[in-house]
């Protein structure tokens, strides 16, 4: 992993951070106890097999996550997940760049069977129709289109958008958006003012290392 936390943790930021070759660019687990909760993970580029992974056990409380303004660029497994005991996750404004036309779990799944612990997903971008999925390895209730999703019921999603993100040069690895993006001003912070989607939220973020000076 890019980075992961084992369990326990309360009010953990991790931003602006440029994650790739891994498995995972993002772990958070709650294995043996403790509560995890108030964890943001924004503005960061994560270039890994999986995005974000979560995973909780029955006996760790895990609570207001929040997963936002992330670009996920050329996963093959999976893009975010939610787990099978936390509660209350809110995914967000995320680019969703998948290059393969498959991936082996899905661009987003749950793991139990309803949708109840996603508080917020919308304004997200998909580069390709994703495949997503409720109850994985059990109901395994799956669409495989953007459209279908959103026509599901579920109520998440309602504004996202299918399309190209137009980076500036993605084979070069920059990740900035074009003037012509469709993602720029289609995403919405938490006062409901409009922000681009993905991890140039405002245009001058500086992710990964910083410049010498």
């Amino acid at each position: 992993s890019g980075v992961m936390e084992k369990e326990a943790s309360s009010y953990m930021t991790i931003r602006n951070n440029r994650i790739y070759d891994c498995r995972y660019g993002f772990v958070l687990s709650n294995q043996n106890g403790g509560v995890t909760e108030a964890v943001k993970f924004h503005n960061n580029i994560v270039q890994c097999n999986s995005g974000f992974e979560t995973v909780s056990q029955a006996s760790a409380e895990m609570r207001d996550v929040h997963v936002y303004n992330n670009t996920f660029a050329g996963y093959t497994s999976q893009g975010a997940n939610a787990n099978r005991h936390g509660q209350a996750f809110y995914i967000y404004n995320n680019i969703f760049h998948r290059t393969s036309s498959s991936v082996s779990n899905a661009d987003f799944y749950t793991q139990t069977g309803d949708t109840g612990q996603v508080k917020l997903m919308d304004y997200n971008l998909y580069s390709r129709n994703p495949k997503m999925v409720i109850g994985l390895w059990s109901l395994d209730r799956t669409y495989n289109s953007l459209a279908a999703w959103q026509a599901a019921g579920h109520r998440l999603d309602a504004n996202s958008l299918l399309a190209d993100p137009k980076f500036v040069n993605a084979a070069a690895g920059d990740f900035r958006l074009a003037a012509v993006s469709p993602a720029l001003m289609a995403g919405r912070d938490s006062s409901g003012k409009a922000v681009n989607i993905g991890a140039d939220a405002l245009g001058n973020e500086v992710i990964g290392l910083l410049p010498a000076s």
